[in-house]
C-alpha cells in the first residue's frame, strides 16, 4: 500500500493523515478548539484502528492532499489549537 493516506469525516470536523502502518495524525475538531494527535501504533489496538482506518469505515472517505490540506488550513484559522 501507498503512504500517505488521507481521510475525513462527515461534517469536516474530523480528519486524519495515516504515514504508515503504524503512524498517524489525527486533527479533530471539539467545541470551538481543535486538537492534533500524531500517533504510533504500538499495541495492537492501535494498529487495528489504523487497519479500520484504511478500508474508510465510520463514514470516512479518502481525499487527496490538497483536500487535506485545504480542511486543515480552515479548522486552524476558524478554531483555538488546544494541546493536551
Amino acid at each position: 500500500m501507498n503512504f500517505p493516506k488521507f481521510l475525513k469525516f462527515p461534517e469536516g470536523k474530523r480528519i486524519v493523515q495515516i504515514f504508515s502502518s503504524t503512524t498517524f495524525e489525527e486533527v479533530v475538531v471539539m467545541g470551538t478548539s481543535y486538537f492534533i494527535h500524531t500517533n504510533n501504533a504500538v499495541t495492537h489496538a492501535d494498529r487495528i484502528y489504523v487497519m479500520d482506518l484504511l478500508e474508510g469505515g465510520n463514514g470516512s472517505e479518502f481525499i487527496t492532499n490538497e483536500e487535506y490540506i485545504e480542511i486543515k488550513t480552515r479548522i486552524s484559522s476558524n478554531y483555538i489549537l488546544k494541546s493536551i
